[in-house]
């Protein structure tokens, strides 16, 4: 890989990471109800965000969120 290609790779990860986290903690701060109904709906966008964030981290060669727990 050329040497622009790592570092594209890390910062769309830390971006990606970034986000989940943003949307797990904007998530943990409503009422139950309103926390169930949201992640219905966006349950597989969030599972699918994640995925690329580890398929991102294996490109790095770094453990990604799911090895992090």
């Amino acid at each position: 890989m050329s040497r622009p290609a790592p570092e594209a790779i890390a910062t769309a990860r830390r971006q990606l990471e970034a986000a989940l986290g943003g949307l797990v903690q904007m998530l943990t701060r409503l009422r139950v109800e309103h926390r169930n109904a949201l992640l219905q709906r966006i349950a597989p966008h969030l599972e699918a965000a994640r995925r690329a964030a580890e398929r991102l981290a294996a490109l790095e060669g770094r453990p990604g969120p799911e090895d992090r727990r």
